[in-house]
């Protein structure tokens, strides 16, 4: 060894180097931890029981528009395990308008336990939310190349991608998984309802979500508006929805499936029973498919003329249950009574023994002779029996 040391200066330097890389290799062998415990080595590692400390920064203010994790927050312990690697965790992109750029600490937990090697316990001290502004290089040189860097990243990425190690890694947009479909739809809803609340009153909505510009919505924090672009009608429809996202504005531009909801037949004013039905006293009124019933009545000429059998309610769906042709003769009623037979007509009087409707058979009473008939009502306050012609003997 003292033969070997003795060599120039530049031998000296790779030997140094290769001690140095064999002490590296020793603290990965299985085991050189609990040697390095017991001889009192201190040895940076991360397991299942490290636990890290970190305090956000509540308001920084940076030169570069891509913003890491190192520029928003520090270690509580300045020799932290794995610090110089995360530092340099890419959290977002701040917008280059001036407005400033907010992070959630939760957001910065998310992209730490991302990364490899990071332990399961995380933390925090420090303001809930970051606000980071963006403070351009007074070099106007540099200014462009990092506005052109970042309209590069921002054409390649999703907002929120990991740069690690002080490399840009591209991560094109993916679609949306099962779980992010469902999130985004209740935005989209929540959008339309508190923008375009009319909408729903006639349509049901739905999205496709393999359209491209909804993964921008998966980091989706506040909606700020939902436009919709074309007039509303049946079909596909143009949107675009501004939203703030944990790293800046967030647009997206997609379309929107609007399926017109059925429409009902309902009462404008209540009804009561025994009511005759004029088309006055019907409108319109959409229902959401999932109360619709097979009952309920779509057209209104099936509702003009008829009487009501029961009460009906206003704006409340009709059914057909519950409507009738109209009651021309009721029980009780004295009526004219047409015997017809053999090209003769007789009348009588008599009185009816039930209700009936138009073409309706039902039991009639003669006074003169006293006999108990069916008849067909014929119209209010007549019924008519029909007898066969007598017989010629021959």
């Amino acid at each position: 060894m003292q033969a070997i040391w003795k060599g120039n200066m530049s031998q000296q330097t790779v030997i140094l180097r290769l001690v140095f890389a064999a002490g590296c290799l020793l603290a990965c062998v299985p085991g050189y931890a609990q040697y390095a415990s017991q001889q009192g080595i201190e040895v940076a590692s991360i397991d299942a029981n490290t636990r890290w400390g970190l305090r956000s920064l509540g308001s920084v203010s940076i030169a570069s528009p891509i913003v890491r994790l190192g520029d928003v927050a520090v270690p509580l312990d300045p020799n932290m395990a794995g610090w110089q690697r995360i530092s340099r965790i890419t959290i977002g992109l701040v917008p280059l308008d001036g407005h400033p750029m907010k992070i959630d600490r939760r957001r910065l937990t998310e992209l730490i336990r991302g990364t490899e090697a990071t332990p399961h316990r995380i933390d925090w001290v420090g303001p809930e939310k970051i606000v980071v502004g963006y403070q351009p290089n007074p070099n106007k040189r540099s200014s462009q190349l990092a506005a052109a860097r970042y309209q590069s990243i921002q054409d390649q990425v999703v907002v929120g991608a990991d740069l690690q190690y002080g490399q840009v890694t591209a991560k094109p947009v993916s679609r949306l998984s099962d779980s992010e479909k469902k999130k985004v739809m209740q935005w989209i809803q929540r959008g339309v309802t508190s923008f375009r609340p009319e909408v729903l009153t006639d349509y049901a909505i739905d999205v496709d979500a393999s359209q491209p510009d909804l993964a921008k919505l998966r980091s989706l924090a506040a909606i700020t508006n939902l436009e919709i672009l074309d007039s509303v009608r049946e079909g596909a429809v143009r949107c675009r929805m501004s939203a703030r996202g944990v790293s800046g504005t967030i647009t997206a531009d997609f379309e929107l499936l609007l399926q017109l909801h059925p429409q009902v037949v309902v009462p404008r004013s209540g009804l009561s029973r025994g009511d005759q039905i004029n088309a006055t006293d019907l409108e319109f009124q959409s229902i959401s498919s999932e109360l619709m019933k097979p009952e309920y009545i779509t057209d209104m000429a099936e509702v003009i003329g008829m009487e009501a059998r029961s009460p009906l309610s206003a704006n409340r769906p009709i059914r057909r249950d519950r409507l009738g042709a109209p009651i021309l003769i009721r029980r009780g009623e004295l009526i004219e009574v047409q015997v017809v037979g053999g090209g003769i007509t007789v009348s009588t009087k008599g009185k009816a023994n039930g209700d009936g409707a138009a073409s309706d058979l039902i039991e009639i009473e003669t006074f003169q002779p006293r006999k108990r008939l069916l008849g067909r009502v014929v119209q209010a306050g007549l019924v008519e029996i029909i007898t066969r012609a007598p017989g010629v003997r021959r």
